[in-house]
């Protein structure tokens, strides 16, 4: 498995970008991103100053992703039928 790009980190989509405060004293934020399969990865971030504009929110989200894995979305499984070869002997036709 492999970390994010530069470049996937840059693809990712900001859903998410919370400051929890305690008596109005910001202690982190909550971030979350959604990458160009569509995986959803949150956090929570203790680093960046309460006062961060979004340059500086931008830079603190994309140097995370490019420290963390890169999810692979799950396979679609699907099963095709042949419905036509049910009944028919092994030795070819119809059994009689």
């Amino acid at each position: 498995m492999a970390v994010f790009t530069t470049e996937q980190a840059d693809l990712c989509k900001i859903n998410r970008c919370d400051s929890f405060k305690t008596d109005g004293t910001h202690n982190y934020y909550v971030f979350s991103v959604e990458d160009d399969n569509g995986i959803v990865y949150e956090w929570k971030d203790s680093t960046l100053v309460a006062a961060a504009d979004h340059s500086q929110v931008r830079v603190a989200i994309h140097d995370y992703l490019v420290t963390i894995e890169k999810l692979v979305p799950t396979p679609v499984k699907s099963v095709d039928s042949d419905p036509t070869i049910i009944g028919q002997t092994v030795g070819g036709g119809s059994p009689v």
